[in-house]
């Protein structure tokens, strides 16, 4: 059983973060990415023993790299092709990894709109691993 994981956000601080050089825009995830205990993330994924490991290590390599598609909240509005391009993977493949994530607790994905013709649009977020 994977523990609760924790919604991602910037809070007050709205779409800045205070660095030592003074206040800096936030670039996609990348405060976001600096608050992530990679290691809890890993211990997650790896609690999911069913899952083969060389699936498992390229979900976790996913988690990471997803952060570049993010916002400050961790929401990732792309198609599932644009995250496969990013991830330098096929769509088959991502449909692996993604499942793996959701089932350690580390992305969150609802559907928003389903067109006529097929290809749902999701909405993916991305959490932080559960507090040990």
């Amino acid at each position: 059983m994977v523990a609760a994981s924790v919604r991602l956000g910037v809070g007050s601080y709205g779409r800045s973060a205070m660095t030592s050089g003074g206040c800096e825009a936030i670039e996609h995830g990348t405060v976001l990415r600096h608050q992530i205990d990679y290691q809890a993330a890993r211990r997650q994924i790896e609690a999911l023993t069913d899952t083969p490991p060389s699936v498992r290590a390229r979900a976790l390599a996913a988690y990471v790299a997803l952060f570049d598609l993010a916002d400050h909240n961790g929401m990732i509005a792309v198609t599932t092709q644009e995250i496969a391009d990013a991830l330098a993977t096929t769509r088959p493949s991502w449909n692996q990894y993604g499942p793996v994530l959701i089932a350690a607790g580390l992305l969150d994905m609802h559907t928003v709109h389903v067109p006529a013709r097929g290809g749902a649009r999701r909405r993916l977020q991305l959490l932080a691993p559960a507090p040990l």
